[in-house]
């Protein structure tokens, strides 16, 4: 500029600021990083004081926000019909007016630090299988979106190894087993699938025998047997029957999937009593 001189003051955003004199033509101010934390477009003008004096025109100075960028998740998928929950983003570039954008949908999202923000994900956003993109978004003036995290929304099946009606003759071990897959598929299953099985009491004779419990979250799919064995003896009102004809319990297997507490019911009928 002109007329400088070593009273001269820049004014930064309407702050004074320690100002250095180079030259009649040349100032130079200490600027914080406070000063430029939020993005904008701000004022910078230099006053002379008096007697005379007087305050520059403004020259405009803008703040860019960075352009974000997306690390890790946590957590990094959910099983389909969840409920509502939290999720972090950790990376780089965040500031107060940044954004999580799940499925392209912007979300209600809080600012930790620089390097972590937490976004609102609601039990509509994950009503759905399939892998959907996470990305943060910073507004203008610069900012821009980051690139894509991969967050998984999963669903499984239970089914039978072989189709057909189990048989369960008595004094004799029947089993069947039963695969566990996931939707979509080769994605790890979000937490633990554990198995129980229960028989009629009116069975009194028969028990029933899942191996394994349990299939690990992080695992892309598994299965488990059900053994169901029964007494060689048969009451007194089936004697005459033929011990090779077999009965037919029901057999309802019941799978929990862990975190989201997900109850499935798959039931095999065996072939009833002649």
């Amino acid at each position: 500029g002109t007329n400088f001189n070593s009273s001269s003051v820049v004014n930064f955003n309407g702050a004074a600021k320690t100002t250095t004199l180079v030259s009649a033509i040349q100032v130079t101010a200490s600027i914080t990083a406070a000063d430029i934390a939020t993005a904008g477009t701000f004022n910078v003008t230099v006053t002379n004081p008096a007697p005379g004096g007087g305050t520059s025109g403004n020259s405009p100075f803008t703040a860019n926000n960075p352009v974000p960028t997306v690390t890790t998740l946590s957590p990094t998928g959910a099983t389909k019909g969840g409920a509502a929950f939290t999720l972090t983003v950790n990376g780089t570039n965040f500031n107060s007016s940044s954004v999580v954008n799940f499925n392209a949908a912007a979300k209600t999202t809080t600012f930790v630090s620089v390097t972590q923000v937490t976004a609102a994900i609601t039990a509509a956003d994950i009503a759905a299988t399939g892998t959907f993109n996470v990305t943060v978004t910073n507004p203008v003036p610069g900012g821009g979106t980051s690139g894509n995290g991969a967050f998984n929304v999963t669903d499984f099946t239970v089914t039978p190894a072989s189709s057909g009606t189990l048989s369960v003759t008595a004094g004799t071990p029947a089993t069947v087993t039963l695969n566990v897959a996931t939707t979509p598929a080769n994605v790890p299953l979000p937490a633990d699938v554990n198995f129980t099985c229960a028989l009629p009491a009116e069975l009194s004779g028969a028990a029933c025998v899942l191996n394994p419990t349990k299939i690990t979250a992080g695992t892309l799919n598994g299965s488990t047997v059900l053994t169901i064995t029964t007494t060689a003896s048969l009451p007194p009102s089936s004697r005459r029957r033929d011990p090779q004809t077999p009965f037919a319990p029901w057999i309802p297997v019941t799978v929990l999937a862990g975190i989201a507490m997900l109850w499935l019911t798959k039931q095999y009928r065996t072939a009833p009593l002649r």
